[in-house]
């Protein structure tokens, strides 16, 4: 199964992988895409998020997307590995707020990443917050020693029935979003140019509104998925 998912994984744009496979066969996809094809993990739980780590470190992965507990043990571990010591600065936005373990964590995670991979692409770390939204996290190559944070607001639902999918719901509508501009911009441009393992930080925020508003939908549905999602549902919904 391994060889056939890393066949086809050269041939994407963006690949999503969870930690729910084993730390190897995160390294195997990372290692089988192709040079233009960016790879988003879903943590999924504490113990199953440091299946990613090994990948992260290495360049491998571009986009995470943990819980605080989980940005946690996956920073804890990379400091207990031997990680090099942070030497990047937070830039936020007026309106972030993170605590102060928070940040050293994340200087942490953006500290291990392999030095030539940080100098020539983007990564970012999309941190849930439940009620208190998202924020992204980057590193890009023109500003290595910069991490950029920035807010993206909650959609606040007038009720909820279950969590369950929301998010799961969030990285497939925001990957979702990231992949419609980037065939968008290829279309019109006539090229190849613009992989997302390069994508700047406004662009993956907007997409990440979009994903926002879908998981708003789902926590409103008693299903994992919300069958009201749509495209018109999740980019409208903002201007409501």
């Amino acid at each position: 199964v391994c060889v056939c998912v890393c066949a086809r994984a050269r041939a994407l744009v963006k690949v999503i992988i969870d930690g729910n496979v084993s730390a190897e066969t995160i390294s195997h996809v990372c290692a089988a895409v192709s040079p233009n094809t960016a790879v988003f993990f879903e943590p999924t739980s504490n113990a199953k998020a440091l299946r990613g780590v090994p990948s992260w470190t290495k360049g491998g992965i571009h986009f995470i997307s943990p819980n605080e507990h989980e940005l946690r043990t996956m920073a804890g571990h990379v400091a207990k590995s031997g990680g090099k010591t942070p030497t990047s600065t937070l830039e936020a936005d007026t309106d972030v707020q993170v605590s102060a373990p928070v940040s050293r964590n994340l200087q942490t995670m953006f500290g291990a990443i392999d030095t030539k991979k940080k100098a020539a692409e983007a990564f970012h770390i999309v941190l849930t917050m439940g009620s208190r939204g998202v924020v992204l996290a980057s590193s890009l190559p023109a500003r290595v020693n910069t991490i950029s944070l920035t807010l993206i607001p909650p959609s606040i639902a007038p009720y909820v029935t279950s969590t369950s999918g929301a998010g799961d719901t969030l990285v497939g509508a925001t990957v979702w979003a990231l992949l419609t501009h980037h065939r968008h911009r290829r279309h019109a441009s006539h090229t190849r140019n613009g992989s997302l393992r390069r994508c700047d930080q406004a662009r993956v925020s907007r997409a990440l509104a979009v994903g926002v508003r879908a998981a708003r939908l789902t926590v409103m549905s008693p299903h994992s998925v919300a069958p009201a999602i749509n495209a018109a549902a999740i980019y409208n919904d903002g201007k409501k």
